[in-house]
């Protein structure tokens, strides 16, 4: 809806209604602009022609790959869908796919499994789920140059329903990729021990991983063009020893790594 135009302001939280007085008032960016308040629901009529279909990921972060969500998210912006988690007791899944029928173009839920091929692809599978998901994004999209190599969007995961909240998966921040096109991942900057939220992954597959999406996005831009990571470590879920997350590296020095890598 905002790829070619400025024409949607979601607001999350009180603090996303100061932003929008913020730009709207004398002298600022749409100073003048019209603005129409508009409902949830009213939003998908409105913007229906914008919408191809749904690309459904994961329904539970104990049972289905964690990172499907992201892969989605990245499909969601080359295919000019919406990324929906395929819960069929949701609300959002059935007012989306059954109230006003949006079509499926793609169905992610069950597909990443860690074992034999992954899954539309002639790549052997990594070993671990969550990083096959991220080698069929790459696959699609990275490596046909369907997405934006420049553009990285560091997100947390599905993993963060498992904590009751879904602000704790940082949806606010999925928007900006998708408009951009961009790919979203999520992984471990160590390769010493299995990250906290894919114990069972053989060692370093998600440094591994997350090597090999940087390599292919300096492909696609044969070096000559500055990559924008959008998101940092979220060390207080994942990845390091603050709390009870139990990796072995404090949140500092992780942090640090992760800088490393992308430089």
């Amino acid at each position: 809806m905002n790829r070619d135009a400025p024409r949607l302001f979601l607001s999350f939280t009180n603090t996303d209604r100061n932003w929008l007085d913020r730009i709207t008032e004398s002298g600022a960016l749409c100073d003048g602009w019209e603005v129409r308040e508009i409902t949830w629901t009213q939003m998908f009529t409105i913007f229906r022609g914008y919408i191809n279909g749904l690309i459904l990921f994961d329904p539970d972060p104990s049972t289905g790959a964690i990172s499907s969500s992201l892969a989605a998210a990245t499909a969601a912006g080359v295919e000019g869908g919406i990324a929906v988690r395929k819960d069929t007791t949701s609300y959002v899944y059935r007012y989306l796919a059954s109230t006003i029928s949006i079509p499926v173009l793609m169905d992610l839920a069950g597909k990443f499994t860690g074992s034999g091929t992954i899954y539309d692809s002639t790549t052997a599978s990594t070993g671990s789920a969550k990083c096959d998901a991220y080698i069929w994004a790459k696959e699609h999209y990275i490596d046909t140059g369907e997405c934006d190599p420049t553009v990285l969007s560091y997100t947390l995961d599905m993993y963060g329903l498992s904590m009751g909240t879904g602000n704790a998966c940082q949806l606010q921040n999925i928007d900006y990729a998708v408009m951009k096109k961009g790919f979203c991942f999520e992984l471990s900057p160590w390769g010493d021990e299995e990250p906290s939220d894919d114990l069972t992954q053989p060692l370093g597959t998600d440094l591994s991983t997350f090597k090999t999406i940087l390599s292919a996005c300096n492909t696609q831009t044969s070096q000559e063009k500055m990559i924008k990571v959008c998101g940092f470590v979220n060390w207080p879920y994942k990845y390091t020893s603050y709390g009870s997350v139990g990796g072995s590296h404090t949140e500092f020095t992780t942090e640090w790594e992760f800088v490393r890598i992308l430089t």
